[in-house]
Protein backbone atom coordinates (compact mmCIF):
# COMPACT_ATOMS: atom_id res chain seq x y z
CA UNK A 1 0.00 0.00 0.00
CA UNK A 2 2.65 2.18 0.92
CA UNK A 3 5.86 2.91 -0.30
CA UNK A 4 8.97 0.65 0.57
CA UNK A 5 11.74 2.76 2.28
CA UNK A 6 15.12 0.30 2.24
CA UNK A 7 16.24 0.16 5.76
CA UNK A 8 17.19 -2.86 7.21
CA UNK A 9 14.91 -5.28 8.92
CA UNK A 10 16.95 -4.62 12.65
CA UNK A 11 16.32 -0.96 11.60
CA UNK A 12 12.44 -1.44 11.24
CA UNK A 13 12.50 -3.64 14.81
CA UNK A 14 14.38 -1.08 16.64
CA UNK A 15 11.90 1.38 15.51
CA UNK A 16 9.05 -0.68 16.47
CA UNK A 17 10.57 -0.86 19.94
CA UNK A 18 10.78 2.68 20.35
CA UNK A 19 6.98 3.03 19.62
CA UNK A 20 6.26 0.53 21.92
CA UNK A 21 8.28 2.34 24.57
CA UNK A 22 8.03 6.22 23.66
CA UNK A 23 5.45 6.45 21.15
CA UNK A 24 1.83 7.06 20.47
CA UNK A 25 -0.50 6.84 17.79
CA UNK A 26 -3.93 8.64 17.42
CA UNK A 27 -6.30 9.14 14.76
CA UNK A 28 -8.09 12.63 15.52
CA UNK A 29 -10.48 15.33 14.29
CA UNK A 30 -8.76 17.96 12.40
CA UNK A 31 -10.80 21.32 11.70
CA UNK A 32 -10.66 21.96 8.20
CA UNK A 33 -12.00 25.48 6.25
CA UNK A 34 -11.16 23.89 3.03
CA UNK A 35 -13.71 21.06 3.45
CA UNK A 36 -17.34 21.10 3.27
CA UNK A 37 -17.84 19.38 6.52
CA UNK A 38 -15.00 21.39 8.23
CA UNK A 39 -13.17 18.61 9.40
CA UNK A 40 -11.03 15.38 8.51
CA UNK A 41 -9.87 13.01 9.95
CA UNK A 42 -5.64 12.69 10.86
CA UNK A 43 -3.54 10.14 11.42
CA UNK A 44 -0.41 10.95 13.41
CA UNK A 45 2.12 8.91 15.02
CA UNK A 46 4.41 10.79 17.62
CA UNK A 47 7.87 9.74 19.01
CA UNK A 48 8.89 11.27 22.10
CA UNK A 49 12.18 12.10 23.41
CA UNK A 50 14.00 14.44 26.08
CA UNK A 51 15.73 16.98 24.50
CA UNK A 52 18.71 16.14 25.90
CA UNK A 53 18.68 12.74 23.98
CA UNK A 54 16.74 13.98 20.85
CA UNK A 55 19.40 12.96 18.38
CA UNK A 56 17.98 9.29 18.21
CA UNK A 57 14.50 11.15 16.96
CA UNK A 58 17.27 12.81 14.14
CA UNK A 59 18.23 9.02 13.53
CA UNK A 60 14.84 7.42 13.15
CA UNK A 61 13.84 10.86 11.17
CA UNK A 62 16.49 10.44 8.55
CA UNK A 63 15.89 6.47 8.56
CA UNK A 64 12.37 6.77 7.47
CA UNK A 65 12.51 9.92 5.40
CA UNK A 66 9.52 11.37 6.88
CA UNK A 67 8.61 13.53 9.44
CA UNK A 68 9.07 16.53 11.30
CA UNK A 69 11.18 17.61 14.73
CA UNK A 70 9.38 19.91 17.61
CA UNK A 71 11.32 21.11 20.01
CA UNK A 72 8.88 21.55 22.81
CA UNK A 73 9.02 24.04 25.42
CA UNK A 74 8.77 21.77 28.72
CA UNK A 75 12.10 20.27 27.25
CA UNK A 76 10.68 17.20 25.29
CA UNK A 77 11.40 16.54 21.47
CA UNK A 78 8.79 15.08 19.50
CA UNK A 79 9.20 13.15 15.75
CA UNK A 80 5.19 13.83 14.12
CA UNK A 81 4.72 12.15 11.28
CA UNK A 82 0.98 12.94 9.55
CA UNK A 83 -1.09 12.11 7.16
CA UNK A 84 -1.93 8.58 5.67
CA UNK A 85 0.70 7.93 3.17
CA UNK A 86 3.44 8.64 6.05
CA UNK A 87 1.63 6.50 8.71
CA UNK A 88 0.71 3.41 6.13
CA UNK A 89 4.45 3.40 5.41
CA UNK A 90 5.46 3.52 8.94
CA UNK A 91 2.66 0.66 10.18
CA UNK A 92 3.39 -1.57 7.52
CA UNK A 93 7.10 -2.01 8.43
CA UNK A 94 7.08 -2.29 11.93
CA UNK A 95 4.24 -4.48 12.03
CA UNK A 96 5.99 -7.30 12.20
CA UNK A 97 7.63 -6.36 15.10
CA UNK A 98 5.48 -4.39 17.56
CA UNK A 99 4.73 -5.94 20.83
CA UNK A 100 2.95 -3.54 23.34
CA UNK A 101 1.37 -1.37 21.17
CA UNK A 102 0.26 -3.78 18.60
CA UNK A 103 -3.00 -3.76 18.62
CA UNK A 104 -2.87 0.01 18.42
CA UNK A 105 -0.83 -0.29 15.27
CA UNK A 106 -3.51 -2.69 13.91
CA UNK A 107 -6.26 -0.13 14.78
CA UNK A 108 -4.50 2.58 12.97
CA UNK A 109 -4.09 0.46 10.14
CA UNK A 110 -7.66 -0.65 9.67
CA UNK A 111 -8.32 3.12 9.62
CA UNK A 112 -5.97 3.74 7.15
CA UNK A 113 -7.03 1.55 4.93
CA UNK A 114 -10.74 2.55 5.10
CA UNK A 115 -10.15 6.18 4.38
CA UNK A 116 -6.97 6.27 2.87
CA UNK A 117 -7.52 8.41 -0.32
CA UNK A 118 -10.79 8.25 0.23
CA UNK A 119 -13.12 11.56 0.71
CA UNK A 120 -15.75 10.73 3.63
CA UNK A 121 -18.37 11.97 1.31
CA UNK A 122 -17.88 8.36 -0.57
CA UNK A 123 -17.54 6.46 2.46
CA UNK A 124 -20.32 4.12 3.28
CA UNK A 125 -22.37 4.11 6.47
CA UNK A 126 -21.06 0.49 6.94
CA UNK A 127 -17.81 2.13 6.55
CA UNK A 128 -18.31 4.95 8.29
CA UNK A 129 -19.51 3.22 11.50
CA UNK A 130 -16.47 0.79 11.62
CA UNK A 131 -14.42 3.74 11.25
CA UNK A 132 -16.35 5.62 14.15
CA UNK A 133 -15.85 1.85 16.24
CA UNK A 134 -12.18 1.49 15.39
CA UNK A 135 -11.42 5.57 16.58
CA UNK A 136 -13.35 4.96 19.47
CA UNK A 137 -10.90 1.41 20.10
CA UNK A 138 -7.92 2.91 19.46
CA UNK A 139 -8.72 6.23 22.12
CA UNK A 140 -9.91 3.63 24.64
CA UNK A 141 -6.39 1.30 23.86
CA UNK A 142 -4.60 4.90 24.54
CA UNK A 143 -6.55 5.69 28.00
CA UNK A 144 -6.36 2.22 29.43
CA UNK A 145 -5.00 3.72 32.40
CA UNK A 146 -8.50 5.86 32.63
CA UNK A 147 -6.36 9.01 33.68
CA UNK A 148 -7.40 11.12 30.77
CA UNK A 149 -11.09 11.63 30.06
CA UNK A 150 -12.03 11.32 25.66
CA UNK A 151 -12.13 14.30 24.35
CA UNK A 152 -14.93 13.32 22.38
CA UNK A 153 -17.96 10.32 23.29
CA UNK A 154 -18.50 7.24 20.80
CA UNK A 155 -22.02 9.10 20.25
CA UNK A 156 -20.43 12.42 19.09
CA UNK A 157 -17.68 10.37 16.86
CA UNK A 158 -20.32 8.63 15.25
CA UNK A 159 -22.18 12.01 14.70
CA UNK A 160 -19.44 13.76 13.65
CA UNK A 161 -18.94 11.32 11.28
CA UNK A 162 -22.19 11.35 10.16
CA UNK A 163 -24.08 8.51 11.18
Amino acid sequence: MGRQIKIKQIDWAYIAGFLDGDGSMMAQFKNRNDTPRGWRILPGIRFYQDTRNEKTLFWVKNKIEMGHIYRRKDGMTELRLEGWKQVLVLLENIKPYARFKKNRVDLLLKIAKLVNDKKVEDLTIKEKDKIADLIWKLKEANYQSGSKKFSKSREEIKRIIGI
